[in-house]
């Protein structure tokens, strides 16, 4: 089961009992999985840092798909960036939700109000200004030290700089041990810049046991009692009340844009990532990719053979009629039309091209049945461009994962791809996110609780 935190924060415990440490919370909007109720207790693991623990079962709330859904669907959302927001519910009761809250709500269009449960959440303050990393964590001084704790009123240090990264619109895990496995390292303090993570241990151990966001070469704020400033050096955190080192530093490592912790993510579980389509030449290709507009792959791949072995060419297609073009692809969607946009388009390859696929957008758009997505795959596959084609499946998992949360056409979904991916990389991108939205991040029911990259979905 499948739910989302309604409440400003929930305790979530080691273990089934009420005396059982805290080991983390689950704030609001954020959502979580059910394993398992019993007796007053529900077990349950977040979905976007993976985290298990107990919770009381009268805290479980049971949610329509519809609330569900805007909460984990491609709809906006925002990011409480302040230590609190004033939440009224219905223009009567209030909660104040604290930093790293998750609210179904774009900042672009005020009131900013959404729907939980029956009733209407307005917010009345902006949810997040632009802040840099520094200031936000500042808002956390003299916090209390809390283990498991995530907010203002007492927070751990992952915690905190878990909070700190997700208002600053970076995912990290829960862990300071995990959060050491992330991101560029940093090989000496003296190339430190403000928001990088340094890691640390007590006394000599290799063991990461702290970490804290560097504020320059020389200071550190971290949670340790309270959130507090000290000296940084090379050899660990000093504390000049103490005056003595508390913390041995072992490694600082610099967290990464989104983009490029999806491209290292892709990269690690898709290393080979190419079309699912059979052809052998640049002319097969693009009659696949024509017949694969609102078909599967699969269901292409079953009728080309047949196809490709009475049509080798753009000679032989151009001489074939929409009738014995259709007898091979009759089993496809919209075989009508493209039994008609292959004749036309192997006719307008000999007039035009000398039988040659073109290697341009624009002469490739003017072949019959080309649209713009058709002609991106063509660049990208048949000529190794830097192309960035957008189907469905790229469209919504690039909303999902943050890429283009303010696009609303594929045009624009395009465009800012192209602006953030690098170009060396764009068509490789585009398989990418087209088999993990075909496979993994489906229209419907989408595998969360399987995802490989979900600590960096931006929409669960």
């Amino acid at each position: 089961m499948l739910t989302i935190s309604t409440y400003p924060y929930i305790p979530l415990r080691e273990n089934p009992a009420e005396s059982a440490e805290m080991g983390s919370q689950i704030l609001f909007g954020e959502p979580y999985e059910v394993l398992e109720i019993k007796d007053r207790w529900a077990h349950v693991r977040t979905i976007i840092d993976r985290y298990e623990g107990y919770i009381d079962a009268k805290l479980v709330a049971e949610l329509s798909q519809t609330d569900i859904d805007r909460f984990t669907g491609a709809a906006p959302i925002s990011i409480v960036c302040t230590p609190f927001t004033r939440a009224v519910i219905d223009n009567s009761s209030a909660l104040y939700l604290p930093m790293g809250s998750r609210l179904p709500i774009d900042t672009d269009k005020a009131p900013f109000s959404f729907q939980l449960n029956g009733h209407e959440y307005t917010i009345s303050e902006p949810i997040c200004e632009n802040i840099d990393i520094i200031t936000l964590a500042k808002q956390f001084l003299n916090t209390p030290y809390l283990w498991g704790g995530r907010t203002i009123g007492g927070i751990d240090c992952s915690g905190f700089s878990q909070i700190v990264y997700r208002a600053y619109n970076i995912s990290l895990p829960r862990n300071a041990s995990a959060q050491a496995k992330i991101g560029m390292e940093i090989s000496s303090v003296d190339d430190i810049v403000p928001g990088d993570l340094a890691f640390f241990s007590h006394g000599e151990s290799d063991r990461v046991t702290h970490v804290g966001i560097c504020i320059d070469s020389q200071t550190i704020i971290h949670a340790s009692g309270s959130v507090r400033i000290d000296r940084l050096s090379q050899e660990g955190i000093y504390n000049s009340e103490r005056k003595t080192y508390t913390h041995h530093l072992l490694s600082i490592r610099r967290p990464q844009k989104h983009v490029d912790n999806l491209i290292s993510a892709f990269q690690q579980i898709m290393p080979k990532a190419e079309s699912e389509l059979n052809f052998s030449n640049n002319f097969e290709l693009l009659v696949a990719v024509m017949l694969s507009a609102q078909c599967t792959d699969k269901r292409v791949n079953m009728v080309t053979p047949a196809l490709f072995e009475a049509y080798p060419d753009a000679e032989s297609m151009s001489k074939a009629s929409e009738q014995e073009l259709l007898e091979y692809i009759s089993s496809i969607s919209y075989p009508n039309s493209k039994a008609t946009h292959l004749a036309e388009m192997a006719r307008k390859l000999i007039s035009d091209f000398n039988g040659v696929v073109p290697n341009n957008m624009d002469d490739l758009q003017t072949l019959p049945g080309v649209g713009r997505k058709t002609a991106n795959v063509i660049m990208a596959v048949a000529f190794n461009a830097a192309a960035m084609p957008v189907d469905t499946h790229v469209y919504r998992v690039a909303r999902r994962l943050g890429l283009s949360k303010e696009s609303h056409t594929p045009v624009e979904t395009e465009t800012q791809l192209r602006v953030q991916i690098p170009q060396e990389l764009l068509s490789t991108a585009h398989h990418w996110l087209l088999l993990h939205g075909r496979y993994t991040c489906t229209a419907r029911s989408p595998k969360c609780p399987t995802c490989p990259i979900l600590t960096l979905c931006q929409m669960v």
